[in-house]
């Protein structure tokens, strides 16, 4: 497990459950948000709607 000090993640919340259903970590907690988008995009799928 990475400690939180200096990381940063992204999680997916599914509202319809109210339920965390993904997270991508980032060992450089000063990266934005946006350089984690590459990894969420290969988990979209056709009909998802997405509010970032």
């Amino acid at each position: 497990m990475l400690p939180i000090k200096n990381h940063k993640s992204l999680v997916v919340f599914y509202p319809k459950t109210e339920v965390a259903i993904d997270i991508f970590l980032c060992e450089d907690g000063h990266a934005q948000d946006r350089s984690l988008l590459g990894n969420v995009l290969k988990t979209v799928k056709e009909n998802d709607l997405w509010v970032i």
